[in-house]
């Protein structure tokens, strides 16, 4: 009996066992869950990537240029200024700056054949992006690069620009590319708006032509002039904070303010010959009882030039201002109904109006497609004669300015026009004091882009050329008596000239004073 307790006690615990594994097996395959398509996709559906987000769309992504490097030759790449970050996507590759120059990458292969594609990506001092598809390839296509961007519209090809705007740090929140080009404005400009800053020893004079402020940012316009005839070189400028007394047997207290940017920074200045800089500083004020000292140091020579600048001087900067203010089509439309008002209800009958053989000089002046920008303007003046049944002939010059964006900035294009024309009077009011005239114009003129510019402020290359232009334009015009010898003019105009790389066609609205003289 005991023999067979011992044998049941055996049996039922194998039992047991089996049982309990057969229930853990049931256990871990019933607590295993397969990922469905409903709970977690996999893969891209729609718009959407994972389920979760929005995915990256092809008109968001900048496009790489195509890089080549080898191992046995080093590839150079050029940029408009100078390199603040490199990144490399592989250990394949190696780079660095060249010595002695900031804008210069070097960038070579650490080993032989790698076949994976890898990139590389760069941002600039001016605050632009640039990124590479780097592959090998024994024999490089190109082996010195010179990175400058073309001018495109990044709407129509439905890309951004390559380069794009970077935020640095000393900048704060004003971007590399304004500054520059708030400095170069600044120096083109050349407007001298402080005439008591300055020094003068040696045949040499340091003035301070202006002070300007933007956005956290402070723009001091120098000149260096030298009316002798041994050159300057200019060996270093430095803007200190200095105590305006400074007793004797006391230690001289300075904070030196370094400069962020300089534009046009001048090294040699010949003999009786002037150059301009402008330098970029972050804001800042002065103490009641300290001054700002800005030092010009000669180079191996002893015609040092100083001068000082007070708080007061500082906090009178003149602002500046990105948008210019100018007269909106609704003003223009106003006036417009204003003076046909004026000539509708003058009550006044005038019989010496439009005589074959009057003669007139007119005066023009509106926009240019203006209900899209401010910046685009026209003016010139012609000569104009009547004839039979008030028709007339017009001869006349134009000068039209037309902006095109460019990223943060825009690019001025200017045309130089001749005109001769034929306009038909076929509506006019009973007491002639108005009349409504269409005509036809041949043009002729030269066209230039950025002035001649090539080389825009970030180290582009621009494509559009200056080019003599040709074409007509056919011109609705409203003419209105003030007197027997004032005639007030509003027009309607539509411009074609061929030979222009930037557009054909252009948009006028304006107006027009012409005197009678005979």
């Amino acid at each position: 009996m005991k023999k067979f307790f011992v044998m049941l006690a055996l049996a039922l615990g194998a039992t047991s066992a089996f049982a309990q594994n057969e229930t853990d097996t049931v256990s871990a395959v019933s607590n295993h869950v397969t990922p469905v398509k409903d709970l977690y996709p996999q893969q891209e559906d729609g718009d959407l990537y994972h389920g979760l987000t929005r995915k990256l769309t092809f008109d968001r992504m900048v496009p790489p240029y195509g890089l080549e490097v080898t191992y046995d030759k080093t590839t150079h790449i050029i940029f408009p200024s100078a390199v603040r970050y490199v990144d490399l996507g592989s250990p394949n590759l190696v780079a660095g700056k060249a010595d002695g120059a900031e804008n210069v990458i070097r960038v070579k292969a650490v080993v032989k054949d790698f076949r994976n594609e890898t990139n590389m990506s760069v941002i600039t001092e001016s605050g632009s992006f640039y990124t590479f598809n780097v592959k090998y390839a024994d024999e490089p296509l190109l082996l010195n690069v010179e990175m400058k961007d073309f001018i495109h519209d990044g709407s129509k090809v439905n890309r951004p620009n390559n380069a794009l705007d970077i935020y640095l740090e000393e900048l704060g929140s004003e971007s590399p590319k304004l500054v520059r080009l708030i400095m170069e404005s600044i120096h083109k400009d050349n407007k001298r708006n402080i005439k008591h800053i300055g020094s003068k020893a040696f045949g040499i004079q340091y003035l301070l032509r202006g002070l300007y402020t933007h956005n956290g940012l402070l723009y001091f316009h120098t000149q260096i002039r030298n009316s002798s005839n041994v050159p300057f070189e200019v060996d270093f400028v430095t803007f200190k904070i200095m105590d305006k007394k400074v007793m004797k047997r006391t230690a001289i207290q300075e904070q030196v303010i370094f400069p962020l940017r300089a534009y046009n920074y001048a090294t040699v200045v010949a003999g009786n010959k002037e150059e301009r800089t402008v330098f970029t500083l972050d804001k800042f004020t002065i103490p009641a009882d300290k001054v700002l000292v800005v030092e010009l140091n000669e180079k191996s020579g002893g015609r040092h030039q100083s001068f000082t600048v007070e708080n007061e001087d500082i906090v009178r900067a003149k602002v500046i201002n990105e948008l210019k203010v100018k007269m909106t089509m609704r003003r223009i439309v106003c006036i417009i109904m204003a003076v046909v008002s004026l000539a509708l209800f003058s009550g006044r009958a005038h019989a010496q109006r439009c005589l074959p053989g009057m003669t007139g000089v007119e005066f023009r002046g509106g926009f240019v497609n203006g209900s899209k920008s401010s910046l685009n303007y026209y003016t010139g003046f012609a000569v104009s004669g009547y004839t039979k049944r008030a028709n007339r002939w017009v001869v006349g010059a134009e000068y039209l300015q037309k902006h095109y964006g460019y990223r943060d900035v825009s690019l001025p294009r200017a045309q130089f026009t001749a005109e001769g024309g034929y306009y038909l009077k076929f509506l006019s009011d009973p007491s002639k004091t108005l009349f409504l005239s269409i005509g036809g114009s041949a043009l002729a003129g030269y066209e230039t882009v950025n002035w001649g510019g090539r080389i825009l402020y970030d180290g582009s290359r621009l494509l559009a050329k200056d080019a003599f232009v040709y074409g007509g334009a056919v011109t609705l015009e409203l003419e209105t008596y003030i007197t027997d010898c004032i005639v007030l003019l509003a027009s309607v105009r539509e411009r074609a000239l061929w030979g222009s790389s930037l557009g054909v066609f252009s948009t006028q609205f304006g107006l027009a004073v012409k005197f009678i003289i005979h």
